[in-house]
């Protein structure tokens, strides 16, 4: 939705306020499902698309390959947590993405 676009700009812009250089990436849920996944990358690839025209070149985008669910609540158990920080941690490695 717009609004949720809106607040994730929001967002964006004060993270820079005081990170100015910083990487952003823009992650899709890991606890999303299909079709949340679906809705989350669309608005996640306008923001993207946005922040790119206004200028700012260092926004990445990353959307889980899973939905990761198995512990409480469906919430990511501990073996989860590990794969999803794996996943992301290899995204960043392979885009050079870590600060020297």
């Amino acid at each position: 939705s717009v609004s949720f676009c809106n607040q994730y700009i929001r967002f964006i812009q004060k993270l820079r306020q005081n990170y100015t250089n910083t990487k952003i990436i823009l992650l899709s849920s890991p606890r999303a499902d299909k079709n949340l996944t679906v809705v989350l990358q669309k608005y996640l690839k306008a923001i993207k698309l946005g922040e790119i025209r206004s200028g700012q070149k260092n926004v990445y985008l990353y959307f889980f390959k899973k939905q990761y669910h198995l512990g409480c609540d469906s919430h990511p158990d501990v073996d989860e947590h590990q794969l999803i920080s794996k996943e992301l941690l290899t995204f960043i490695q392979n885009n050079h993405l870590l600060n020297s």
